[in-house]
């Protein structure tokens, strides 16, 4: 009976050693991972690219958890011109975390470079709006792809609703002006061209 409990108190050491550890082990890596995520930040703010990318690939096999990780790697590959694979890291954290808008603005933009059809970056900006219908470049995109197709009517509405989240943005105003003009709306183009001239007032006064 003695040896059993002997035996069992045993068994429970080297459980609670071996959970500990794995514990302990964990920690070290979220720790080493997140160490390295800051160090990419850093490169990749001063424009390394090639040393950023390194870090935040150890940053993503160290935690597969984070996030950020998975998305500073996929635009850090884009920026380097590398849309395959960005476009294969984003895939990848899409999986992982399916309703993360910024994962699908950056598929988007990903292929808008590498698609002539546009219906698949079409559909992850939509994806993008029914998790944040706030969203200024969802709309600014989807008006930019309308209007590259003709779909003029579809564009315009895009356009304005970009405009309403940020009124201040001139180059949302001007792009809206001309197409207003493309579509013989001359007044409404007149409206969106005086607010681009007034921004840029704004800016010289400063």
């Amino acid at each position: 009976m003695k040896n059993k409990k002997r035996t069992n108190s045993i068994m429970l050491f080297l459980v609670l050693f071996f959970v500990s550890l794995i514990q302990f082990s964990n920690c070290n890596s979220a720790e080493s991972a997140n160490d390295h995520f800051q160090n990419g930040k850093r490169e990749f703010l001063e424009k390394n690219l090639e040393k950023a990318k390194l870090e935040f690939q150890i940053a993503v096999d160290e935690n597969p958890k984070s996030i950020s990780s998975y998305i500073m790697l996929g635009k850090t590959l884009y920026y380097l011109g590398d849309f395959q694979g960005s476009l294969d890291i984003l895939r990848k954290a899409k999986s992982k975390f399916p309703e993360n808008p910024t994962i699908d603005f950056w598929i988007s933009k990903n292929y808008l470079v590498v698609e002539t059809d546009l219906s698949k970056a079409k559909e992850h900006l939509l994806n993008i709006l029914e998790l944040d219908d706030l969203h200024f470049e969802a709309y600014y995109y989807l008006a930019k792809i309308n209007e590259k197709e003709g779909n003029i009517k579809e564009a315009l509405l895009y356009y304005n609703k970009a405009k309403m989240i940020k009124k201040s943005f001139e180059k949302v105003h001007k792009d809206l002006g001309n197409l207003y003009l493309k579509a013989g709306m001359i007044e409404r183009a007149n409206e969106e061209l005086a607010k681009v001239e007034k921004l840029e007032n704004k800016k010289v006064k400063k």
